[in-house]
């Protein structure tokens, strides 16, 4: 539902309003958080393979710490 599309006798509250922002705001930092960190072990799963490394400590270090 569409925080525009409310009818116009919906008055929030101030604090209801912050409440709602605030849990709004946290909500999207979460799922930007989880989209980076997926991109981010992809792309690091991703350039482990290329470089072939079957390295006992792979899950700890970065690929580029690997020589």
């Amino acid at each position: 539902m569409n925080i525009f599309q409310l009818p116009a006798i919906t008055i929030f509250r101030t604090g209801d309003l912050v409440k709602f922002l605030t849990l709004l705001d946290a909500f999207f930092n979460l799922l930007l958080f989880r989209t980076l960190l997926s991109v981010g072990v992809e792309y690091w799963a991703q350039e482990g393979l290329k470089q072939g490394i079957y390295h006992k400590n792979f899950m700890f270090n970065p690929p580029a710490l690997i020589a």
